[in-house]
Formats: structure tokens, C-alpha cells, sequence
């Protein structure tokens, strides 16, 4: 009885590794957020913290512990629920008016465009700035994507920054952690 319980275990264990469609690189691990409905490679020993605000749920996976000031270098992402058609019309709106703003921040745009690819429209923006909030920081570079879920009423917006200075080799681990990010939306 025990080693058909063992094999029940593992078998499980394996078909949620397939699910995810391949193992997670050396250094990092798949996590589950479920409160976001996603599964991203974490490098292992980052932070990750998740909160809500306005209507909107927030996961920032974080080389640095999580302060009140932010982070340097890290991934957030933002999932926002429409509840009506209404209401995910004026979000997406809302989305673009914030893209555009996010574009005309940019000292150096290195990445701009809309895709759609299996039906979901998507919206990629890179570049380096100076944060609004924080301009002591100096020069800031961002990766923003946007993914909308129209029939499941959902929107991602995805951000990987790190200091400008440090994007080469910041960028190692964000690439990684977002390619690829398993939504249970569809």
C-alpha cells in the first residue's frame, strides 16, 4: 500500500510539472499565485508580496525585501476584474491612456508595439526613464507588457525594472520570469 501511495505522489507531482510545459531553469522555481490566477519562474531566494488597492490586485517579486519606499529591481504584477463589459471597455481605455503616458515618460524607447497573438491583445512598451516619484534615483528602465483576457474580464499589467545601470544583468533574471507567465485566464 505504500509504494502504490508513492507512485500515486510522484505520478501527481509529474503531471503538474507538464502542465507547466517544462521545468523551471536552474536557480529558479515555478510559484503559484493563485489570488492573481498566475504561475511565474522565481529566482529563488526573492521576495514576493501581494496586496490589493482600488480595484486592483498587486504582486511584486523582488530581489530586495519590500519596503515602503518600492524596490530596485523586480517584477510586478497588477490584475484588474471589470465587472461588466462597461466597465472592461473603460479599463482597457484607462490602459491605453496610461501606455501612452508611460511612452511620452520615456528618455529612450527601446521597445513599442501591440500584438495579438491567440487572441489576446497585447501591448509592449520598454524603456528607460526617470521615475515621477523618486527622480534621486536617476535614470530607470522598464519592460512593461499588457495582456487583456476580454471574455474573462481581466487585465495584466506586467512590469520588470531595474536600475538603467544595471539592466544588462538585471535583465537575465526577467527575462527569465517572463518567458513564460502561465495565466489561468484564457
Amino acid at each position: 500500500m505504500t509504494r502504490q501511495f508513492a507512485v500515486f505522489i510522484l505520478l501527481l507531482l509529474l503531471s503538474s510539472i507538464s502542465a507547466l510545459g517544462q521545468d523551471a531553469p536552474q536557480g529558479f522555481e515555478w510559484k503559484h499565485f493563485p489570488e492573481l490566477g498566475v504561475t511565474v519562474q522565481v529566482p529563488n531566494a526573492w521576495h514576493s508580496h501581494i496586496a490589493s488597492a482600488k480595484g486592483t490586485k498587486a504582486l511584486q517579486i523582488t530581489r530586495e525585501k519590500i519596503e515602503a519606499k518600492g524596490f530596485e529591481t523586480g517584477l510586478t504584477i497588477n490584475l484588474i476584474e471589470p465587472g461588466t463589459d462597461a466597465e472592461m471597455s473603460a479599463a482597457i481605455t484607462s490602459m491605453g491612456d496610461y501606455m501612452a503616458k508611460l511612452h511620452d515618460s520615456f528618455t529612450k524607447v527601446v521597445d513599442s508595439r501591440i500584438t495579438e497573438m491567440s487572441g489576446v491583445p497585447t501591448w509592449i512598451l520598454e524603456g528607460t526613464r526617470t521615475l515621477p516619484d523618486d527622480k534621486a534615483r536617476g535614470l530607470y528602465h522598464t519592460r512593461t507588457t499588457v495582456y487583456i483576457f476580454k471574455a474573462d474580464r481581466r487585465i495584466y499589467t506586467i512590469i520588470f525594472g531595474a536600475p538603467a545601470a544595471l539592466w544588462e544583468s538585471d535583465y537575465k533574471f526577467g527575462n527569465v520570469m517572463l518567458n513564460p507567465i502561465k495565466f489561468d485566464a484564457k
